[in-house]
């Protein structure tokens, strides 16, 4: 079970009342009014202690929202079709094979002489001697070299191709038929409150990177509508995973292609999301117990300020007080100071964790 870090807020600072409220008693149980300051500490720190535990309480009776079924995921079937190249499609599926991605016929050449080459046997001469063992900069410096002459012919074959004409780029004959209707719209608010919005994962070689890209946007279109939702760009980051709870029930429909350019096949999954107003309502009641969990830590923070207070003007009057060899001046010094940090510390809180 994790444990936020405002939790581990409120259990420091009831700690510290609880540390405060000792140094209290042992310095002044035997001076005049000690009974009362020990007595007003000791309210003190069983008002935090019930305020941890109202906060406690918010914390583990939130409802977590139950995730739905997963959609099923309909991979449609697709005939051969001729592009430029000749292309085998098949559906796109768990245990499909992974298809062999098109290879010029120049870059065949290539790899044929280099594989021929590397059959043929060295000569051997009476003459030969073993060559040192390479450096690890002269290993990269040749890596390199030859991965650059690789890049630079599969280069020059995408130019040449381009410009004889047989390279065709044209989407019409690069994306398949059959494509719905919302992949290529754009997100909008429907008659009955709901708002649609299409993501891409966008063109992959593999399945597997087109479901995590588009998992990930997703995740990016919900944290999104999370912010309009709620008006506060920290919505995302302050509901934290609860968001992600509802990441299989907002998604409506599902789509996957191939695309077939002349250089090789690429997959491309979609997605439309739907946020009806079930979904909006518990986004709304993730951000309303952060809201209260706010206030609840700065009441506790308020207590803890109030503590701070008396105890800086109950030690600035027993330092003064009759018998006191303490001047007066350095007790007004002090007490000055700790007032300054008192409401520096208090400045630094409200800036990092400002009320919601």
């Amino acid at each position: 079970m994790s444990i936020s870090p405002l939790a581990l807020l409120l259990l420091g600072v009831l700690f510290a009342g609880f540390v405060g409220i000792m140094i209290l008693l042992i310095a002044l149980a035997g001076k005049h009014g000690g009974k009362i300051a020990a007595g007003l500490g000791a309210a003190v720190l069983l008002g935090l202690m019930l305020l941890c535990s109202g906060f406690w309480m918010l914390r583990t009776s939130h409802t977590t929202v139950q995730s739905a079924t997963t959609l099923p995921m309909e991979v449609p079937a697709y005939s051969e079709v001729e592009y430029g190249e000749t292309v085998a499609r098949a559906p796109i599926g768990a245990n499909s094979a992974r298809k062999e991605s098109l290879v010029w016929p120049s870059v065949k050449k290539t790899v044929t002489e280099m594989s021929g080459e590397i059959d043929r046997p060295m000569p051997v001469s009476a003459e030969s001697h073993i060559d040192s063992p390479l450096t690890p900069e002269e290993v990269t410096a040749s890596t390199g070299k030859t991965i650059g002459q690789f890049a630079g012919s599969v280069y020059q074959e995408f130019r040449n191709q381009l410009k004889s004409g047989k390279l065709d780029l044209d989407p019409s004959k690069i994306i398949p038929p059959g494509r719905p209707s919302w992949v290529e719209q754009e997100p909008h608010w429907g008659h009955d409150q709901t708002y649609y919005v299409a993501v891409s994962s966008g063109p992959y070689d593999r399945g597997m990177d087109c479901r995590r890209a588009l998992d990930l946007e997703i995740s990016k279109a919900i944290d999104q509508f999370a912010v309009e939702l709620t008006g506060s760009d920290d919505a995302p980051t302050l509901i934290g995973d609860d968001l992600a709870t509802i990441k299989e029930a907002v998604a409506m429909e599902s789509y996957q292609e191939e695309l077939t350019p002349s250089f090789g096949v690429m997959h491309q999954w979609h997605s439309l999301l739907k946020f009806d107003p079930a979904i909006q309502e518990q986004i709304r009641q993730f951000w309303y117990a952060q809201q209260r969990i706010s206030r609840v830590v700065y009441i506790g923070t308020g207590f803890l300020f109030l503590l701070g207070l008396m105890s800086i003007f109950y030690a600035g009057m027993s330092l003064t007080g009759q018998g006191s060899r303490i001047s007066p001046a350095l007790v007004s010094a002090g007490s000055v100071a700790a007032l300054g940090g008192l409401i520096a510390a208090g400045v630094i809180f409200v800036r990092s964790f400002p009320m919601l």
